[in-house]
C-alpha cells in the first residue's frame, strides 16, 4: 500500500489484532458460544456493549473484504492495472502461499500433539486438530468443502477461501465501476446487496455474503483522494457524528440485539450495518489528520505490515501453546503468552515467509501470457 493510505494498512493490523483477540476469548466458556447470557455481570457488560468491538473478529473479517476491494481498485483508477493471468498469479503466491505453510505446519502439529479433551474450556477450542483424513487434508488445501469443516486446523481460513474467489472475478465487477458512468458503481452495490441474501440461505452461494463489501471499498477507493478536504469541510460536531456512527454500526448486532442469536435475515441485516460502519471507519482514516497521525505511528505501520501472518498463526500457537502448557501453567498466564509469541510468528513469517512468496509471485507474473488489460488487477 502506497504512503498515501498507510492508515488503511494499520486499520487491517488493527482488526487482524481484534480477530485474535476474538479467539483468544473464545477459549473461555463464559464467552462462547456467543449469544447467550454470561457468566457474571461483568462479562455480560462486556460482550453486549459496544466494548466488544476490541474482539469482534467477525466484524474484522467484514473490514477486512472492504479494505481488499479497495486496495484491489487501485490500479484501475489510478490507469496501472496488470495482466488477468499475472493479477492472479500473484494473489495466488500473496494468499495461498502463507496459507498452505501455515496449514501443512497445523496438520503436523494436530498429528504430533493429537489433542485430548479440555472440559473446562469452550467448544470452540475443542473443535480443532481433530480431523486428519485425506478429504480434509484436500478441501483445506484447495479452499474447499463446508463452511462447517474450516475449523478442522485453522479457524481463521473461511475468510480466505472468499477472498481468493472474489479475486478471480474483481475485475470484471470493476467494469460497471469504470464504464458505468456515475450511476455504475452505485448500481452494482444495491445489486450485490441485495443478492447476498442468497448466501444467507444458500451455502452452495455463501460467497455473495461478502461481494458487496469489495464493491463497498472499490467505491471508497474511487473517492479517496477527496476524503481529506471532504472531512476539512465538516463542522467539529459532524465530525464526531461520523465518529460514532461509524462505532454504533461496527458493533450494532451487540449493543442493540442483546442475548438473541440471529436468524439468518437478521444476520444478513448485521452484516450491512457492519459494512457501513467499516466504510465509515475508513472514511475516517482516511479524511482526518488526527486519526491519520495515530495510524501513522510506528507500532501500528508494524502490526498492518505483519497483519496477514498474524491472521494465519495466531490460532495455530494458541491450540499449541494451550494442548501443551494448560496442565503446567494457569490460563492467565498461557493466553497473554499466546499472543505475545504470535506476534513474534508473524514479524518473523513476514519476512521470511510472506516477503519470499510475494517476490516469487511477481517474478512468476512476468512470466505470464499478458491477455488484454482490460480484465486486470493488481495485488
Amino acid at each position: 500500500m502506497t504512503q498515501r493510505f498507510l492508515s488503511l494498512d494499520s486499520l487491517r493490523g488493527l482488526a487482524a489484532l481484534t480477530v485474535m483477540f476474538g479467539h483468544y476469548v473464545n477459549v473461555l466458556p463464559a464467552f462462547y458460544p456467543p449469544w447467550q447470557a454470561g457468566s457474571t455481570p461483568l462479562v455480560h457488560a462486556l460482550s453486549y456493549s459496544p466494548l466488544h468491538l476490541f474482539w469482534d473478529g467477525h466484524a474484522a473479517v467484514i473490514l477486512f473484504f472492504v479494505l481488499s476491494g479497495f486496495v484491489l481498485s487501485l490500479p484501475f483508477w489510478q490507469g496501472r492495472a496488470l495482466p488477468y493471468g499475472t493479477f492472479m498469479i500473484r494473489r495466488v503466491a500473496r494468499i495461498w502461499g502463507p496459507y498452505i505453510v501455515v496449514m501443512a505446519l497445523a496438520l503436523a502439529l494436530s498429528a504430533l500433539i493429537r489433542p485430548q479433551g479440555a472440559p473446562e474450556l469452550s467448544a470452540w477450542f475443542n473443535l480443532p486438530w481433530h480431523d486428519r483424513s485425506l478429504k480434509t487434508i484436500g478441501e483445506h488445501a484447495l479452499l474447499i468443502g463446508p463452511l462447517t469443516n474450516d475449523a478442522t486446523l485453522n479457524p481463521v481460513i473461511w475468510s480466505l477461501r472468499h477472498e481468493l474467489r472474489m479475486s478471480l472475478v474483481f475485475p470484471l465487477l470493476m467494469l460497471p465501476l469504470l464504464w458505468g458512468g456515475r450511476w455504475g458503481g452505485p448500481a452494482l452495490l444495491v445489486l450485490l446487496t441485495g443478492l447476498s441474501y442468497y448466501g444467507f440461505h444458500d451455502n452452495t452461494w455463501d460467497t455473495l455474503r461478502y461481494a458487496y463489501l469489495f464493491v463497498l471499498g472499490a467505491l471508497l477507493a474511487r473517492f479517496a483522494p477527496r476524503l481529506p478536504l471532504e472531512w476539512e469541510a465538516l463542522e467539529k460536531w459532524q465530525r464526531v457524528a461520523v465518529g460514532v456512527a461509524a462505532l454504533a454500526l461496527y458493533t450494532l448486532p451487540w449493543w442493540w440485539q442483546g442475548t438473541v442469536a440471529p436468524s439468518a435475515n437478521r444476520s444478513m441485516l448485521n452484516d450491512w450495518a457492519i459494512a457501513l460502519g467499516a466504510g465509515l471507519m475508513m472514511a475516517v482514516a482516511l479524511g482526518s489528520p488526527w486519526a491519520k497521525r495515530i495510524l501513522h505511528t510506528a507500532p501500528l505501520v508494524w502490526l498492518g505490515r505483519i497483519s496477514y501472518s498474524l491472521y494465519l498463526w495466531h490460532a495455530v500457537v494458541l491450540l499449541l501453546v494451550v494442548h501443551l502448557l494448560r496442565g503446567v501453567l494457569p490460563l492467565w498466564v498461557l493466553l497473554p503468552g499466546a499472543a505475545a509469541l504470535s506476534l513474534l510468528v508473524a514479524h518473523t513469517s513476514e519476512r521470511v515467509l510472506e516477503r519470499p512468496l510475494i517476490a516469487l509471485g511477481k517474478r512468476l507474473g512476468r512470466q505470464a501470457p499478458s491477455p488484454s488489460a482490460a480484465t486486470s488487477a493488481t495485488d
